[in-house]
């Protein structure tokens, strides 16, 4: 069995992650728990990393929200469903994907749904339609939405 780290060495480790990129609670303690079991040093070294501006959800939320958008090219309600796992309240990030850029979001949207279209085996354009309304639902993106995108990115849909 490995020998239990101390909680100055977790604190490093801990410091260490934050300092690199954004993290959140969850993430952390999720990390500390491979090298200890002990809750509360867990809780006092997550409480201190709050203290000293190592963790913040709000700058967590804005970072994910912004990375997901652009790079994965996540719907909201798949974001939120995320944060919400992760331990963010909602009152925390629900402002944060209000405040996402309308354009850079439906290009990521229709440029998602270009890409997937291409792929589709669909006998009528109404199934290849269903199959881009199911994926874009898988994505997180609500029906309105991959709608409307589905209209002007691909008109022959």
């Amino acid at each position: 069995m490995k020998k239990e780290k101390t909680e100055q060495e977790l604190y490093g480790i801990a410091t260490l992650m934050c300092a690199g990129s954004e993290h959140c609670a969850f993430d952390v303690q999720r990390r500390l728990l491979r090298h200890t079991e002990n809750q509360q040093v867990i809780a006092r070294i997550i409480a201190r990393l709050y203290k000293e501006s190592y963790l913040d959800d709000e700058r967590y939320a804005r970072a994910f929200i912004h990375d997901k958008v652009r790079f994965a090219r996540w719907g909201t309600r798949r974001i939120a469903m995320e944060l919400h796992q992760k331990g963010i309240d909602s009152h925390i990030f629900e402002p944060l994907l209000h405040d996402i850029n309308q354009e850079e979001y439906s290009d990521a949207l229709q440029s998602l749904l270009r890409t997937k279209a291409r792929t589709i085996k669909a006998s009528s354009p109404y199934e290849l339609r269903m199959k881009l309304l199911r994926f874009a639902a898988s994505r997180g993106y609500n029906f309105d939405e991959a709608s409307e995108a589905i209209d002007s990115c691909c008109a022959t849909v």
